[in-house]
């Protein structure tokens, strides 16, 4: 009867393991648009309360004090130096996470059993309760010294200036999402800005602003979220 009864459970462990290393269903192809994959920062608007026009100093500096005028007179301008903005070149990314341990869990398990079987060795009571009871208990003592997994990625942008030159930016956080190549940011904070910022020039800019109605948003305005 024991034999049967031990075979009946190796058969049912078989089958549970075959069922675990079936794989897992495919998953349903998911498309949404994001504005910002895993950054906070400047934000694309359309609120008209928020009519800010961001430009770069290269851009603004060659329109005339009559064409500066016109544009204020629709916006609030805001000018970046050439080193307060630049397009992504390049980008490199590093794994840095760590995995969770369990080894401490194991090890006070371990322990506290052997304890507990040794006592009884040496003439203490004995009952598998008991057993089961000191080996969860030391599992949750030595649960103290493991670690929980750790998500931790290094990206380093190259980045192209406004004035030409290139500068190094590195970030790290706990997503592997980044900015693209191409893309148009602040330095050193890296939020995303309109692409016009790093590739309007002034004839563009001139012809885009001033065409506008008034009480139209442009696409060009943004929302800079404080830090």
């Amino acid at each position: 009867m024991v034999v049967r009864y031990v075979s009946s459970i190796s058969v049912l462990c078989v089958i549970a393991l075959a069922g675990c290393a079936s794989s897992a269903p495919p998953l349903p192809r998911h498309v949404s648009r994001v504005q910002e994959p895993g950054f906070s920062g400047v934000q694309i608007t359309t609120d008209s309360a928020s009519r800010i026009l961001v430009t770069s100093s290269a851009t603004w500096s060659k329109l005339s004090p009559i064409q500066q005028g016109q544009i204020r007179a629709k916006r609030t301008v805001k000018v970046l130096r050439d080193d307060e903005y630049g397009l992504i070149a390049d980008v490199q990314s590093a794994d840095q996470s760590t995995p969770a341990t369990y080894g401490g869990a194991a090890l006070g398990s371990g322990a506290a059993q052997a304890l507990y079987i040794g006592r009884a060795l040496d003439g203490g009571s004995y009952t598998p309760a008991m057993h089961l009871a000191v080996g969860v208990l030391g599992g949750v003592a030595g649960s103290a010294l493991d670690s929980q997994a750790v998500q931790k990625h290094t990206h380093r942008y190259t980045v192209q200036m406004g004035n030409g030159e290139v500068q190094y930016v590195d970030e790290t956080k706990s997503s592997q999402f980044r900015h693209s190549v191409g893309v148009c940011v602040t330095v050193p904070g890296l939020n995303q800005l309109s692409q016009r910022v790093c590739l309007e020039g002034p004839e563009e800019l001139v012809a885009r602003i001033l065409s506008e109605p008034s009480g139209k948003d442009g696409l060009g305005a943004i929302r800079i979220v404080e830090q």
